[in-house]
Protein backbone atom coordinates (compact mmCIF):
# COMPACT_ATOMS: atom_id res chain seq x y z
CA UNK A 1 0.00 0.00 0.00
CA UNK A 2 2.69 2.66 0.81
CA UNK A 3 4.20 1.57 -2.55
CA UNK A 4 1.47 2.34 -3.80
CA UNK A 5 0.62 5.14 -2.70
CA UNK A 6 4.58 6.79 -3.45
CA UNK A 7 4.06 5.76 -6.92
CA UNK A 8 0.81 7.67 -7.41
CA UNK A 9 2.12 11.21 -5.47
CA UNK A 10 5.68 10.83 -7.32
CA UNK A 11 3.39 10.53 -11.30
CA UNK A 12 1.51 13.52 -10.01
CA UNK A 13 4.28 15.49 -9.35
CA UNK A 14 5.95 14.68 -12.63
CA UNK A 15 4.41 17.36 -15.05
CA UNK A 16 6.26 18.27 -18.75
CA UNK A 17 8.49 21.29 -17.02
CA UNK A 18 10.20 18.72 -14.46
CA UNK A 19 10.65 15.91 -16.88
CA UNK A 20 12.81 18.93 -19.09
CA UNK A 21 14.45 19.90 -15.89
CA UNK A 22 15.09 16.28 -14.63
CA UNK A 23 16.53 15.30 -18.16
CA UNK A 24 18.64 18.49 -18.35
CA UNK A 25 20.72 17.51 -15.61
CA UNK A 26 21.67 14.13 -17.10
CA UNK A 27 25.30 13.68 -17.89
CA UNK A 28 25.86 14.01 -22.11
CA UNK A 29 28.89 12.84 -23.77
CA UNK A 30 32.10 14.15 -23.10
CA UNK A 31 34.12 13.15 -25.84
CA UNK A 32 31.28 12.31 -28.44
CA UNK A 33 32.66 9.28 -31.68
CA UNK A 34 32.00 11.60 -34.85
CA UNK A 35 32.00 8.64 -36.75
CA UNK A 36 29.08 7.04 -34.49
CA UNK A 37 27.31 10.54 -35.23
CA UNK A 38 27.09 10.80 -30.83
CA UNK A 39 25.45 14.21 -29.95
CA UNK A 40 22.87 14.70 -27.16
CA UNK A 41 19.57 15.19 -27.41
CA UNK A 42 18.68 18.47 -26.34
CA UNK A 43 16.40 17.74 -22.86
CA UNK A 44 13.69 20.07 -24.25
CA UNK A 45 12.77 18.17 -27.00
CA UNK A 46 12.76 14.80 -25.64
CA UNK A 47 10.71 15.92 -22.89
CA UNK A 48 8.43 16.89 -25.49
CA UNK A 49 8.34 13.93 -27.37
CA UNK A 50 7.68 11.95 -24.32
CA UNK A 51 5.36 14.16 -22.86
CA UNK A 52 2.86 13.79 -25.65
CA UNK A 53 4.16 9.81 -26.27
CA UNK A 54 3.11 9.54 -22.30
CA UNK A 55 -0.24 12.05 -23.15
CA UNK A 56 -1.36 9.52 -25.75
CA UNK A 57 -1.14 6.17 -23.80
CA UNK A 58 2.58 5.01 -25.12
CA UNK A 59 4.34 4.95 -22.43
CA UNK A 60 2.84 4.42 -19.09
CA UNK A 61 2.80 0.85 -18.45
CA UNK A 62 4.48 0.00 -21.86
CA UNK A 63 7.63 -1.91 -22.56
CA UNK A 64 10.03 0.53 -24.38
CA UNK A 65 13.19 -0.09 -26.50
CA UNK A 66 15.95 2.90 -26.61
CA UNK A 67 17.82 1.67 -30.13
CA UNK A 68 21.26 3.40 -30.02
CA UNK A 69 20.42 4.84 -26.70
CA UNK A 70 23.18 7.24 -26.24
CA UNK A 71 23.81 8.56 -22.75
CA UNK A 72 19.65 7.49 -21.97
CA UNK A 73 17.56 10.32 -22.18
CA UNK A 74 15.05 8.84 -24.08
CA UNK A 75 14.59 5.43 -21.90
CA UNK A 76 15.20 6.99 -18.72
CA UNK A 77 12.56 9.31 -19.53
CA UNK A 78 9.93 6.87 -20.29
CA UNK A 79 10.83 5.39 -16.92
CA UNK A 80 10.08 8.76 -15.43
CA UNK A 81 6.75 8.67 -16.79
CA UNK A 82 5.75 5.02 -15.62
CA UNK A 83 7.31 2.56 -18.65
CA UNK A 84 8.28 -0.62 -16.34
CA UNK A 85 10.29 -1.99 -18.74
CA UNK A 86 12.62 -0.37 -20.71
CA UNK A 87 15.64 -1.77 -22.75
CA UNK A 88 18.27 0.76 -23.86
CA UNK A 89 20.87 -0.88 -26.59
CA UNK A 90 23.86 0.97 -27.66
CA UNK A 91 27.03 -0.80 -29.24
CA UNK A 92 29.29 2.27 -27.63
CA UNK A 93 30.57 1.08 -24.04
CA UNK A 94 31.08 4.56 -23.39
CA UNK A 95 28.22 5.73 -23.86
CA UNK A 96 26.14 2.62 -22.17
CA UNK A 97 28.17 3.89 -18.52
CA UNK A 98 26.98 7.25 -19.23
CA UNK A 99 23.84 5.81 -19.38
CA UNK A 100 24.16 3.37 -16.19
CA UNK A 101 25.71 6.36 -14.62
CA UNK A 102 22.52 8.58 -15.12
CA UNK A 103 19.97 5.34 -14.24
CA UNK A 104 21.82 5.38 -10.89
CA UNK A 105 21.62 9.10 -10.45
CA UNK A 106 18.01 9.17 -11.09
CA UNK A 107 17.42 5.85 -8.80
CA UNK A 108 19.32 7.19 -6.14
CA UNK A 109 17.12 10.19 -6.14
CA UNK A 110 13.84 8.33 -5.86
CA UNK A 111 13.03 8.82 -9.70
CA UNK A 112 12.83 5.41 -11.09
CA UNK A 113 10.25 3.89 -8.63
CA UNK A 114 7.51 3.67 -11.37
CA UNK A 115 5.64 0.85 -9.60
CA UNK A 116 5.67 -1.07 -6.63
CA UNK A 117 8.51 -3.61 -7.67
CA UNK A 118 10.54 -0.58 -9.39
CA UNK A 119 11.40 -0.03 -13.00
CA UNK A 120 13.16 -3.14 -14.94
CA UNK A 121 15.77 -1.50 -16.87
CA UNK A 122 17.95 -3.69 -19.58
CA UNK A 123 20.98 -2.18 -20.82
CA UNK A 124 22.91 -3.85 -23.81
CA UNK A 125 26.19 -3.66 -25.52
CA UNK A 126 25.77 -4.42 -29.05
CA UNK A 127 25.15 -3.32 -32.49
CA UNK A 128 21.40 -2.65 -33.23
CA UNK A 129 21.65 -5.44 -36.26
CA UNK A 130 21.85 -8.28 -33.81
CA UNK A 131 19.21 -7.25 -30.85
CA UNK A 132 16.02 -9.67 -30.97
CA UNK A 133 13.01 -8.69 -29.18
CA UNK A 134 9.64 -7.10 -29.24
CA UNK A 135 8.15 -4.28 -27.09
CA UNK A 136 5.24 -2.21 -26.95
CA UNK A 137 6.92 1.26 -28.11
CA UNK A 138 10.45 2.30 -29.76
CA UNK A 139 11.92 5.49 -29.08
CA UNK A 140 15.18 6.97 -30.44
CA UNK A 141 17.27 9.22 -32.09
CA UNK A 142 19.54 7.54 -34.48
CA UNK A 143 22.12 8.95 -36.71
CA UNK A 144 21.08 11.15 -39.33
CA UNK A 145 23.82 9.88 -42.01
CA UNK A 146 25.99 12.84 -42.19
CA UNK A 147 28.58 10.56 -42.27
CA UNK A 148 27.17 7.76 -43.91
CA UNK A 149 24.02 8.28 -45.94
CA UNK A 150 21.17 6.52 -44.54
CA UNK A 151 22.66 5.16 -41.33
CA UNK A 152 19.16 5.87 -39.87
CA UNK A 153 18.18 3.05 -42.29
CA UNK A 154 18.76 0.09 -40.08
CA UNK A 155 17.50 2.00 -36.77
CA UNK A 156 13.84 2.27 -38.31
CA UNK A 157 13.93 -1.59 -39.88
CA UNK A 158 15.19 -2.69 -36.35
CA UNK A 159 12.43 -0.53 -34.98
CA UNK A 160 9.75 -2.12 -37.28
CA UNK A 161 11.08 -5.51 -36.34
CA UNK A 162 10.45 -5.06 -32.61
CA UNK A 163 7.50 -2.59 -32.57
CA UNK A 164 4.33 -1.53 -34.25
CA UNK A 165 4.70 2.35 -32.09
CA UNK A 166 7.72 4.06 -33.17
CA UNK A 167 8.97 7.51 -32.52
CA UNK A 168 12.20 8.42 -34.18
CA UNK A 169 13.92 11.87 -34.44
CA UNK A 170 14.95 12.67 -38.12
CA UNK A 171 16.15 15.28 -40.72
CA UNK A 172 13.21 16.94 -42.16
CA UNK A 173 15.20 16.34 -45.57
CA UNK A 174 15.23 12.43 -45.23
CA UNK A 175 11.25 12.24 -44.99
CA UNK A 176 10.62 10.90 -48.56
CA UNK A 177 13.42 8.31 -48.08
CA UNK A 178 11.90 7.45 -45.16
CA UNK A 179 8.45 7.36 -46.50
CA UNK A 180 9.52 5.00 -49.03
CA UNK A 181 11.07 2.69 -46.52
CA UNK A 182 8.22 2.65 -44.11
CA UNK A 183 5.75 1.81 -47.18
CA UNK A 184 7.87 -1.19 -48.16
CA UNK A 185 7.99 -2.58 -44.81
Amino acid sequence: YTDLFVRSESMKAMTKARLAITLSKLAVFENPKASLEQYPTDSEVAAEVLWQAHMIGDIENKSVLDLGCGSGILGLGAGLLGAPHITMIDKDHSALQIAKNNQSKLESEGLLVNNPIGSKISLMELPIEEYKGAFDVVIMNPPFGTRKEHADKIFVEKAMECAKTIYSFHKSSTLPFLRKLVESN
